[in-house]
């Protein structure tokens, strides 16, 4: 009996949430904008998205980037590279597979690379994946441009 009230309350439950749902896609209608919204925030991304975070000197005045993996999955793809330019010469390289810190493999992870002494640059352009290997839900943001004041200030 106990097992029959606990399937009959599931049961009452799932009634319940299929009538909202029809509710909802009635009162709004099933391709309209605002259900769209609603089951989209349901789904997960299902390809990474590597951006570029940030482009700054540290306190020992040397560069710094900073790049994630702003998806919910996991790098499939890991052989790519890190590019760092100064006034609008490549000057840099990095290897994913020669990088420390991988944690931007997973997701939501982040990384920073900790560059050489910054000397007499002033634009820096700093991109993760730029050959676009891996196959990402939004290939914009893998690039990020600062002008930085070299040296540093002193704080």
């Amino acid at each position: 009996m106990a097992v029959q009230k606990r399937y009959n309350k599931k049961l009452a439950i799932g009634v319940s949430l299929m009538c909202m749902a029809i509710a909802g896609a009635t009162m709004y209608g099933a391709n309209s904008e605002y259900m769209q919204g609603k089951f989209s925030a349901i789904q997960k991304n299902t390809q990474p998205d590597l951006v570029m975070k940030e482009i700054f000197i540290d306190q020992h005045k040397v560069l710094n980037v900073k790049f994630a993996n702003e998806s919910d999955v996991f790098l499939k793809n890991t052989e790519s590279t890190v590019e760092i330019s100064y006034d609008g010469k490549l000057d840099r390289t990095y290897a994913w597979s020669t990088l420390e810190n991988t944690e931007f493999f997973a997701p939501h992870g982040v990384t920073t690379i900790f560059s050489e002494p910054l000397v007499d640059a002033t634009v820096v352009v700093a991109c993760v994946d730029p050959a676009n290997k891996v196959k990402e839900s939004d290939e914009s943001n893998n690039c990020r441009q600062s002008t930085l004041n070299y040296p540093p200030a002193e704080t």
